[in-house]
């Protein structure tokens, strides 16, 4: 997952993802707190998964930033990128467990039920812009690219261009460009 975003508060989610499988409910949370990003996730028949990674980045809401994440299930292999800049990689992240496909995304806002249960302080304070998600963990070479060149028609699941403009559950989308790239 990649994403262009700029923001104005410590406590936000860029976005969040929810599945329901044979009865089992599946999350991934991506969130900054406290100049930290905060990678999450969980299922009812596992143990869930947590990580902060300090961005390095100070808190000023008109510069845009690059956030990449990969992840790889068979290994639990795991990198975490900022403006192109790997911050942190390891392994042992839901090892083996896949991200089933079919469920919600939702941007700007984390979910506490499947496509709802949402709330005020939990609502993303920024603005978005290219969010690409990857049915692999793409590489270092294209986080660079995608980090030196505003790329807003990335992903093979999802792409910034397959929201289009209009309403999105009562809030309006305008999708945008970065004005400047790092």
């Amino acid at each position: 997952m990649c994403c262009w975003l700029t923001y104005e508060d410590d406590a936000v989610y860029p976005l969040s993802y929810m599945a329901m499988t044979a009865g089992v409910l599946h999350q991934i949370v991506f969130g900054i707190f406290s100049g930290s990003f905060h990678v999450s996730g969980s299922d009812k028949s596992i143990d869930g998964f947590s990580i902060f990674v300090d961005h390095g980045w100070t808190k000023q809401p008109e510069v845009w930033h690059s956030m990449c994440v990969t992840w790889e299930s068979a290994l639990g292999a795991y990198k975490v990128y900022a403006d192109g800049t790997l911050k942190e990689q390891g392994t042992g992240m839901h090892t083996g467990n896949p991200v089933p496909g079919g469920g919600t995304l939702v941007i700007g806002q984390d979910q506490d039920s499947l496509g709802g249960g949402f709330e005020t302080f939990q609502a993303f304070k920024g603005k978005l812009a290219g969010v690409a998600i990857y049915a692999r963990a793409i590489t270092a070479a294209e986080v660079t690219t995608y980090s030196e060149s505003c790329r807003l028609n990335a992903g093979n699941l999802f792409k910034w261009s397959d929201i289009g403009l209009g309403q999105l559950h009562g809030a309006t989308v305008d999708v945008i460009q970065p004005a400047t790239c790092p």
